[in-house]
């Protein structure tokens, strides 16, 4: 259940000036620090994308302890070419499968910074071994351009 806060701003846009999200297991309460529709005027640069997967990263690992073996950013905030518009790439690599309740749980820290930070992370779970011995078109691009994080 999403509940929404807020006023028009026009008559087309309705900004949100508060959002509750109930996940599987906490309710989530976001105040976005906006006052507009960011992904129109600016974007997150690579460094504040960065910085955002390594505390997305610090909490994967307070769930998953030593079943995270890392991630990796790909897709264009990688290569440099992003844009207002760009989704986060992103690989997570895992020791082995994860249980339901592990990917509920990773589905919404990814969730409450996406939200947080207005932007979409796009969100691939591989086993590291599947990752390490295949060699697929997509995983030698992500082998490739990816950026450890």
């Amino acid at each position: 259940m999403l509940e929404e806060c807020g006023g028009p701003v026009s008559e087309n846009i309705f900004i949100p000036v508060a959002i509750t999200i109930r996940c599987s297991f906490r309710e989530i309460r976001i105040t976005p620090a906006y006052k507009t529709q960011r992904w129109r005027d600016e974007r997150l640069d690579r460094e504040a994308v960065l910085k955002l997967l390594e505390e997305l990263k610090a909490e994967m690992k307070e769930t998953l302890g030593d079943k995270l073996v890392g991630l990796l950013l790909f897709g264009s905030y990688s290569r440099g070419d992003y844009s207002a518009s760009s989704d986060v790439d992103l690989v997570i690599l895992a020791d082995g499968l994860l249980s339901r309740a592990e990917g509920d749980a990773i589905d919404d820290l990814i969730a409450e910074r996406s939200f947080r930070h207005d932007v979409v992370i796009s969100a691939i779970v591989y086993p590291s071994k599947t990752f390490q011995e295949y060699s697929t078109p997509f995983l030698l691009s992500v082998k490739e351009d990816g950026i450890a994080i």
